[in-house]
């Protein structure tokens, strides 16, 4: 049985590589996110980044023509979680989790209880036809949709 997240894997923006539950807010890509903005991934057409685009978001089709990503990398993205080589999963180190209070308000500092993340969830790779910079990954991980995140140990 796939995961009910399974369909974000196949989104054609990282702006919407995010969701909520009754517990957690989860975003896939903090760094493009809370700065507004979004990057095509491997799914991408262009009426779906023009919709984006007339939502005002500003949109690109690699990270790092964004000014704030160019300013603040050396040119490989991956320790930034921003590469679109590498494979992803909702729960890894990029990976924004915030608990929910009671009132349904994200507690950024709240310790995460790994085990609201779901057992089963997709691993993407935004671009596998690689980014043709210098990252580290670049040409190596040309997988597309590989699969399922193994389950969570059951402690934090």
């Amino acid at each position: 049985m796939l995961s009910a997240l399974w369909p974000l894997a196949f989104a054609p923006s990282t702006v919407l590589h995010n969701y909520i539950s009754a517990d957690l807010l989860v975003v896939g890509y903090p760094w493009l996110t809370l700065h507004g903005t979004g990057v095509s991934t491997g799914h991408a057409n262009a009426e779906a980044v023009d919709r984006l685009r007339a939502m005002k978001i500003p949109h690109e089709d690699h990270p790092s023509k964004f000014e704030f990503v160019a300013e603040h990398t050396n040119g490989c993205l991956a320790p930034h979680y921003l590469c679109l080589c590498a494979p992803r999963f909702f729960g890894d180190n990029g990976t924004l989790i915030a608990p929910l209070n009671e009132e349904g308000e994200p507690n950024l500092g709240a310790e995460v209880n790994h085990t609201l993340l779901p057992t089963f969830g997709p691993v993407w790779t935004p671009n596998s036809t690689g980014c043709g910079g210098t990252c580290v990954a670049s040409g190596r991980h040309r997988l597309g949709i590989m699969a399922v995140v193994p389950p969570r140990s059951t402690g934090p």
